[in-house]
C-alpha cells in the first residue's frame, strides 16, 4: 500500500481531526502486529510497520520498546518506563493550558492521553503533539512526541490523525 493510500485508509477509519470533539481510530481497524524481539502484540494503522531491528528490550535503558514508522514517514518510539512512572497525563494537560503553551488547541483528552493542535511560526506551521500510555504487565507503556521535527530546509509532522492513532496503539499494546 502507498503511503497516499494509507493515509486515506487511516483518515477513513476515525472521524476527522479538523472538527473539535474527535477521537482516535477504533482499535478493530487496526492490524495486531507480533513484536517478537520486544515480546509484544500491538495494533497498527494501515501502512504502519515497525521495522525488526527497531524493536525489542534493553533493561538497563528503557526497557521493551519499539518505533512505529508511519505512512507519512514520520516515526514514533514507545518504550517501557521503569521506576519513574507514566509520563503524568494531568502535568502535561496543565501545561498546554498555560500562557508558555497557549498556542494549543486541546482535540482529544482522556486520563491516558492528551493529544493537542500546535501553531508556531514558519516553518513549523500548524502541527499535533501527542502523550499516551498504557499498563503492560504492571508498567507504564509511553509514547510522548511534538509532532513537527525540522532538517535543514525539511518539515517533518505528524498528522493530525496520525497523533490520533498513537492514542489506539498505546491502548493495544499488550505482553506476549
Amino acid at each position: 500500500m502507498d503511503a497516499g493510500a494509507a493515509a486515506a485508509s487511516l483518515a477513513s477509519a476515525m472521524p476527522s481531526a479538523s472538527g473539535g470533539n474527535v477521537a482516535p481510530p477504533p482499535i478493530e481497524a487496526f492490524t495486531e502486529t507480533r513484536l517478537a524481539k520486544a515480546k509484544l502484540r500491538v495494533r497498527l494503522p494501515p501502512g504502519a510497520t515497525v521495522p525488526t531491528d527497531q524493536a525489542g528490550i534493553d533493561e538497563g535503558f528503557a526497557g521493551r520498546h519499539f518505533r512505529v514508522i508511519f505512512a507519512s514517514g514520520y516515526d514514533v518510539y514507545f518504550a517501557e518506563r521503569h521506576g519513574s512512572g507514566a509520563d503524568d497525563i494531568a502535568a502535561e494537560r496543565h501545561a498546554y493550558r498555560t500562557k508558555a503553551r497557549a498556542n494549543a488547541r486541546f482535540l482529544y483528552e482522556a486520563a491516558d492521553a492528551v493529544v493537542v493542535r500546535r501553531e508556531d511560526p514558519p516553518p513549523l506551521g500548524a502541527y499535533c503533539e501527542v502523550t499516551a500510555c498504557h499498563q503492560v504487565g504492571g508498567r507504564p507503556f509511553c509514547a510522548s512526541f511534538e509532532g513537527a521535527r525540522v532538517d535543514g530546509t525539511h518539515v517533518a509532522k505528524l498528522t493530525d490523525d496520525e497523533c490520533l492513532a498513537v492514542v489506539t496503539i498505546a491502548r493495544s499494546i499488550d505482553a506476549e
